[in-house]
């Protein structure tokens, strides 16, 4: 024989781990806009929900989970609720880990906390777009590496726990509606196997995702508790609406509560933190008619679970003889996985005269938020593609104005010349004033800047050719090199307006909060709410906090603490 000359076996490398969305990537940015567009047309005329309820028997829909497997009553339930998710593998994969365990020691909280039977994400569960790429690394991923690491850590410390295999449920957001929800139906929504009953009775597949199996046929179900207590999960769709399906479904679902029964309506958006400021005057009709359903049977709607807004916020909605509602009601938001996170200092303040209430508790705090929100001015060093193509646009104005020294009388004069300039100018103006929205004077303000900053880089390119005509070796490079000039100049000083001007928006007039924090793409301060039905038929909702979440160099358990705690019976 004769040795074995043959090469070792290359070590896998791991998957790279998608970092935070830039949403100021002129690519992504194009594409995600284009994408929005289509599936907000498209979504008008084709509604995935209603094809799905074809498919899906009401009693498909619902979930029981007030006896446990062996067919004994639970005399207590937890679960677990948070939305916005898929966004940075990092963040996504703390939460999930978190999410994963058996227990949590949560700094607050005397005991440890068990692993909850029950996770329902709500809304938003990928970023930027939904697609399998995207499902893929930013959701299964991080779920699937969460699951091996803790069974790894619990061979380890020689440990004989099981990592039982939960239930996970979803409700789709704007971001998962992308693609008229096509990826997430496939990958995550159970299909029929006749002759197969799964726990509950149905004959339905589930699906996987890390360590968990989702049972759900479509976007919207009912989970049923102990002691009386129902979850009801609405879709809203692109249009914040809800289909005659989906209604005729809650509708028949109503029949079955009892003046003892307690609802609590999850949607992907919350109406009280946006009230009347984003028009969702359909939304807020819609889901006012499924907490009639409820209302009419005697029943209460005890809560309203949303997230899109990614930080979290609690609001009491006080006892009100307009509805003859007799009980406080909470309002929680807790978008609180793996997305940037969103401002907590500059939501509106409280109006008497509409629905916009203050929040009775934030995660975090009103004064962390204004603290992160100074890191914006760092815009240009974090977003260099976005001050590309202001530079570009600068550039693009006074492309052909030629020779070094010109004045400038001389360069308004070559903008009323040339068609072409006056049309960047308008699209600049406008645009900055289409962008502010409402506050169209402060827009008008930002496009004058941007347009005076475009002449600032202009002289700019001039002097700097003025300086070089020293170096006899440089001649006849002037056209390139005043342009090129011009181009980062305008670059950083347009991409620094830019940055202040989001900053100032935010600070200022409580406006572009999603475009402003979006600019940071912040992965930490995350939150979810543990909740946990207790024997007397209260629910006592822990809320977890996280300052900090895990990273490459640092992915063991992150620190969790207590928020708050609250009840609702």
């Amino acid at each position: 024989g004769h040795k074995n000359m043959g090469t070792q076996p290359k070590t896998e490398s791991p998957p790279k781990r998608p970092g935070m969305v830039d949403w100021y990537a002129p690519i992504e940015l194009t594409q995600t806009g284009l994408r929005a567009l289509a599936s907000t047309a498209l979504g008008a005329m084709i509604d995935t929900r209603t094809i799905l309820s074809i498919k899906a028997n009401a009693e498909d829909c619902v979930f029981d989970y007030t006896r446990d497997k062996n067919g004994k009553d639970r005399d207590t339930f937890t679960f677990d609720y948070t939305a916005d998710t898929g966004d940075g593998f990092n963040s996504t994969y703390s939460m999930a880990y978190l999410f994963t365990s058996n227990e949590l020691d949560v700094q607050g909280v005397e005991s440890k906390l068990k692993r909850s039977e029950l996770v329902i994400l709500g809304g938003d569960e990928v970023y930027p777009v939904a697609n399998k790429s995207a499902y893929f690394h930013r959701l299964i991923s991080p779920f699937k590496q969460a699951a091996k690491d803790l069974r790894k850590a619990l061979s380890t410390a020689g440990s004989r726990a099981r990592l039982a295999r939960k239930d996970l449920f979803m409700i789709p957001g704007n971001h998962d509606w992308y693609d008229g929800l096509g990826s997430m139906s496939r990958r995550f929504f159970s299909h029929a196997t006749p002759g197969k009953e799964n726990v509950f009775g149905q004959q339905r597949k589930p699906r996987e995702l890390g360590q968990f199996h989702t049972h759900q046929p479509q976007g919207y179900f009912v989970n049923v508790l102990p002691h009386d207590w129902e979850i009801w999960a609405v879709d809203i769709q692109l249009g914040n609406d809800i289909d005659p399906e989906q209604f005729a479904f809650f509708s028949w679902r109503s029949e079955s509560l009892s003046q003892e029964s307690k609802v609590i309506i999850c949607s992907a958006i919350p109406t009280i933190v946006y009230g009347k400021d984003r028009e969702k005057g359909s939304l807020t009709f819609g889901l006012d008619r499924i907490s009639k359903l409820v209302r009419d049977k005697g029943a209460r709607t005890c809560a309203q679970f949303a997230g899109d807004v990614h930080n979290y916020q609690r609001y009491e909605v006080p006892k009100t003889s307009k509805c003859d509602v007799n009980y406080t009601r909470q309002h929680v938001v807790c978008g609180g996985w793996g997305a940037f996170l969103h401002p907590n200092h500059s939501f509106h303040k409280a109006d008497a005269e509409s629905d916009r209430k203050e929040p009775v508790m934030r995660f975090p705090s009103r004064d962390q938020s204004k603290a992160l929100s100074r890191r914006i001015l760092l815009f240009p060093f974090k977003h260099l593609g976005m001050c590309a193509l202001i530079g570009l646009l600068y550039l693009l104005m006074f492309w052909q104005e030629g020779p070094p020294g010109f004045s400038i009388a001389e360069l308004s004069a070559y903008a009323v010349n040339h068609p072409t300039t006056l049309i960047l100018l308008a699209v600049a103006l406008l645009g900055c004033m289409g962008f502010a929205k409402k506050k169209r004077a402060w827009g008008l303000l930002h496009g004058a800047v941007h347009v005076a900053a475009a002449v600032l880089s202009w002289k700019a390119g001039d002097a700097v050719v003025q300086w070089l005509a020293s170096f006899p070796w440089l001649q006849g490079f002037e056209p390139i090199t005043w342009r090129l000039a011009t181009f980062l100049v305008g670059g950083a000083l347009g991409g620094s307006i830019f940055g202040f001007y989001l900053y100032a928006s935010l600070n200022w007039f409580r406006i572009h909060r999603n475009e402003a924090f979006s600019s940071l793409s912040w992965p930490h301060y995350k939150s979810f709410l543990r909740c946990e039905v207790e024997k007397d038929g209260s629910l006592t909702v822990n809320v977890i906090g996280v300052d900090k979440t895990a990273s490459e160099t640092e992915s063991h358990p992150v620190k969790t603490h207590l928020v708050e705690r609250f009840s609702m019976k």
